[in-house]
């Protein structure tokens, strides 16, 4: 499904367009844990596996919390249906996404959608579209999530560089911010980074 049109090859190539074009692929809740030690704890207990670089993220001041329990629409497309059709920029990616009225998402949503997807993912690896975090060593990193090798997750480690080139079949989740209600205004204020 081609979601603009193919002759985009760059941002700012068409104003920006609402995000309404994009389904909801899915919903998870953000804030269900004060730490991040409990977040681990608790895809730990379910079985899902944080491989030590993304467990080296989330334990950075920089990984953010939700304050409070929200519900968080999620949106999941490729670089080929944001209209590049070739390998792409992480950077333009985001701005692409930034223009069609999506946001970048709190860092919480990889360990949160590890946590809550119920199901195997099949082929697809999912890049979590996100302000890169800083790890202990320095090397700005973000998350992506796997099928590991039993009914479980993996949420693993990629480069967070934004030149980094991705191909059209590269997955992104982003979030698709809802117009109204007072969930859009909590995750705002999770999110002082998302619009850059």
């Amino acid at each position: 499904m081609n979601l603009v049109p193919t002759e985009i090859r760059r941002p700012g190539a068409y104003p920006p367009a609402p995000a309404v074009r994009f389904p909801v692929w899915r919903t998870i809740k953000l804030g269900t844990h004060k730490t991040a030690l409990g977040l681990v704890e608790a895809a730990a207990a379910s079985g899902h596996i944080i491989v030590e670089s993304a467990l080296d993220l989330m334990a950075q001041p920089t990984f953010p919390l939700a304050a409070r329990e929200m519900e968080t629409d999620l949106v999941s497309v490729s670089v080929g249906e944001l209209g590049f059709a070739s390998g792409t920029p992480c950077g333009w990616i985001y701005e692409r996404a930034r223009q069609l009225g999506l946001w970048l998402c709190p860092p919480e949503v990889g360990p949160q959608f590890a946590l809550q997807h119920r199901c195997k993912l099949g082929e697809l690896f999912l890049w979590v579209a996100m302000r890169p975090i800083a790890g202990s060593g320095g090397r700005p990193g973000a998350f992506a999530i796997t099928d590991g090798e039993r009914d479980n997750l993996w949420l693993v480690w990629y480069s967070g560089n934004p030149a980094a080139v991705c191909p059209t079949d590269f997955r992104f989740v982003f979030v698709l911010p809802r117009r109204h209600g007072p969930d859009r205004h909590a995750l705002a204020a999770v999110r002082p980074f998302s619009r850059h």
